[in-house]
């Protein structure tokens, strides 16, 4: 879980009734979402190239609607602290900042408005230049 707690808010409604007004309390609570869930490479060719694509799905929102997700990559042996990070809307990334013929670490964080998710799987890719 990211570093904010979740979040509660309650509403009252008052009510009449014959014997007089009464409150009730309703209460909401809202968390940080989920961590995205199953994500996987995708091919995507183009001509003489291969494209690493990355696709995840929608994880639970907690309560509020994720807002961004965060695409974290980074060469395998480097330290998630130096990773690259993308901010996305969609749960898919075309993995066009990476170099051929490294391999890379990759993984997902979605954010709402009270936080940020646990990342999701790792994921390793490798940029292959060339259709072999």
């Amino acid at each position: 879980m990211g570093d904010l707690a979740r979040k509660g808010f309650s509403f009252f409604f008052p009510s009449m009734y014959p014997v007089g007004l009464i409150n009730t309390a309703l209460t909401v609570i809202i968390d940080e979402p989920g961590a995205p869930i199953d994500l996987r490479e995708i091919k995507t060719f183009d001509q003489d190239r291969v494209y690493p694509k990355i696709h995840w799905k929608e994880p639970g929102n907690g309560g509020s609607p994720i807002v961004k997700y965060i695409v974290e990559f980074k060469p395998v042996g480097i330290p998630w602290s130096k990773a690259t990070k993308e901010y996305v809307n969609l749960t898919v990334y075309l993995m066009n900042k990476i170099k051929p013929g490294r391999s890379y670490d990759v993984r997902v964080v979605a954010k709402n408005k009270v936080g940020k998710s646990s990342p999701s799987n790792n994921l390793a890719v490798k940029y292959s230049k060339y259709i072999v």
